[in-house]
């Protein structure tokens, strides 16, 4: 717990009456009384003052975690990010690159936040299920960030599986999930319905022309959404019979299709980590005001598939 909470400290942000604001405001106290130079030079002292200050996060994690070896020198404000979404979706090829020169552990830096990455099956084997208990705490935006999504995602990374922040949220959120992947029984009483939908997806191509092409990728992807929903929800989302897709299988496209955290989908989210915490409610006001096309796209698919959420969520009760 002790160290949980230094790290949350470390990389989420600093207190207002943190020990590094004192040591920025004597810098600047100094700087300003330092006789002898320009203005210009006093004014690139303090722009270098700032500069650490703001990164400080980074450089306390590469020496709190220096016997972890880093996958690429972490740019200032940045960390990792370029390397990370310019993979363009092949962020496992990045991975297995950065694995085979240092090793199954090393770790990366989502902006100034630090991330662990393991590579080797035991061990992640150990992670995920003998000691998930001890790792129960996903990367996340941090509080500024988050500042610059909607009510909706804000309300989705608290309470998510893949960002919660409370252990024990994240701890039931798991155990049901678990519970429907580990019981024999249960993947047994799933096959009558994935093969009604194995045989509507052979019946939908049998019909298509000789010649013509077709996207079996995608058709794979409606199949396994009409199985996931039947199986798991108890729903049939009809994503296969449909010609066009259904609305929640383009929703999930485009969940699948856009980082939310990528600078080039919302790029607000990088703004408000680095600017200093009395702008943030003016960039979050931009990003509700000018969102870009992704965020855009995002907003409508997170509205249906909340929207589908709670239709399941009422046929269960």
């Amino acid at each position: 717990e002790r160290e949980r909470e230094r790290l949350r400290r470390m990389t989420l942000g600093h207190s207002p009456l943190s020990p590094e604001m004192y040591f920025v405001a004597l810098a600047v106290a100094a700087i300003a009384a330092v006789p002898g130079y320009g203005l210009a030079a006093k004014a690139l002292a303090l722009v270098l003052v700032l500069i650490l200050h703001v990164n400080w996060p980074m450089a306390q994690a590469l020496w709190v975690y220096r016997h972890i070896p880093t996958a690429r020198t972490p740019l200032p404000f940045v960390g990792n990010l370029f390397d990370i979404f310019g993979s363009r979706g092949d962020l496992h090829l990045k991975y297995r690159e950065w694995q085979k020169e240092h090793g199954p552990v090393f770790k990366v830096f989502l902006g100034l936040s630090p991330a662990i990455v393991a590579c080797e099956l035991d061990l992640c084997r150990e992670i995920t299920l003998r000691r998930a208990q001890c790792f129960n705490i996903r990367p996340t935006p941090g509080p500024k960030g988050q500042a610059a999504l909607s009510k909706e995602q804000q309300h989705q990374n608290q309470t998510g599986i893949f960002n919660t922040q409370n252990a024990r949220l994240w701890k039931g959120l798991r155990s049901n999930a678990n519970s429907i992947f580990h019981s024999a029984d249960h993947l047994a009483s799933f096959s009558p319905l994935m093969k009604e939908t194995a045989l509507e997806l052979a019946d939908k191509l049998s019909k298509v022309p000789e010649g013509k092409p077709v996207d079996i990728w995608r058709c794979f992807g409606d199949m396994t959404l009409d199985v996931v929903g039947s199986t798991v929800f108890g729903v049939r989302f009809r994503s296969v019979e449909s010609e066009e897709g259904a609305e929640a299988v383009k929703a999930c496209r485009t969940i699948f299709k856009h980082n939310l955290l990528s600078p080039l989908v919302n790029p607000y989210v990088q703004i408000a980590s680095l600017a200093p915490g009395f702008l943030v409610p003016a960039v979050a006001w931009c990003a509700e005001r000018w969102p870009t096309p992704a965020m855009k796209e995002l907003e409508w698919a997170g509205d249906i598939l909340r929207r589908v959420t709670v239709e399941v969520y009422d046929y269960a009760a």
